[in-house]
């Protein structure tokens, strides 16, 4: 019976790590909602494009919150999207400062070349960093990466993508 649940675990993490096109478990809800609120937004602020990036978060009995930016390509205004750990309600929106965001634009090229990390375990944490642009019409995923931080080995680049975003949580 262990045997088949180890499988079962180690075959579903397989598939959440086969690339950006999968559907993702981690906090379904709300990178629907981060894809929701980049369609308003493109529509009521008649821009070209929007581009999004979310951390969400899911344990086997608790979250660490959700979190996901969006910022409008013509006029560069960027928005704060919050849910707090185990949450189940949107936060009001708030405007992130040009400064802080240049700091953590840094952080989302380095995130955008890492990939998976995925150690099998029961009832670990998971994070799942999210970067979309979304056009009129479409909408392109970029990059999709999960972590699941075990503390086995040292995981330095991945770590600071989490802690950039938990500085906003």
């Amino acid at each position: 019976m262990r045997f088949l649940l180890t499988l079962t675990y180690f075959l579903s993490s397989y598939a959440l790590a086969s690339g950006p096109e999968s559907p993702s478990p981690i906090a379904a809800q709300w990178q629907t909602t981060m894809v929701e609120e980049a369609a308003k937004e493109l529509k009521i602020a008649a821009q070209d494009s929007i581009e999004a990036w979310g951390l969400f978060s899911m344990g086997g009995w608790s979250d660490n919150g959700q979190i996901f930016f969006l910022k409008r390509t013509r006029d560069k205004k960027v928005f704060l999207y919050r849910v707090k750990p185990n949450g189940s309600n949107l936060e009001p929106r708030s405007k992130v400062e040009a400064k802080k965001f240049k700091d953590l634009e840094k952080v989302f090229v380095k995130a955008d070349k890492l990939e998976s990390v995925l150690p099998v375990a029961f009832d670990a944490l998971t994070y799942e960093y999210v970067h979309l642009v979304m056009k009129k019409g479409e909408t392109l995923t970029t990059h999709r990466m999960l972590i699941r931080d075990l503390g086995e080995k040292p995981l330095p680049e991945h770590r600071l993508v989490i802690e950039a975003f938990q500085k906003f949580q």
